[in-house]
């Protein structure tokens, strides 16, 4: 979770890419889905772009400064993320 990175509780990142939207268009995907009876139990997902988790996380370190330092550097090798999911 992004607290969890702001707090330095993530040691590595993974090497995944991310989804990524203003919660604002979030806002408005709900009104629009009370409008609409067809909405009604239906899922959506809502992404303005995608990016990779470094690229997430370098956006944190520029909206947080204070908080750059917390932040991981380190990707984790996706040979071992492979390897160790087939473990």
């Amino acid at each position: 979770s992004v607290l969890k990175l702001l707090n330095g509780e993530v040691p590595a990142l993974p090497p995944l890419v991310v989804g990524v939207v203003d919660v604002r268009d979030v806002a408005i995907a709900h009104v629009r889905a009370l409008r609409i009876d067809a909405a009604a139990s239906q899922r959506f997902i809502c992404v303005s772009e995608s990016c990779f988790v470094e690229q997430f996380v370098d956006m944190l370190r520029e909206a947080f400064p204070e908080y750059a330092h917390r932040l991981p550097r380190t990707v984790v090798n996706r040979g071992l993320v492979s390897f160790a999911a087939h473990m």
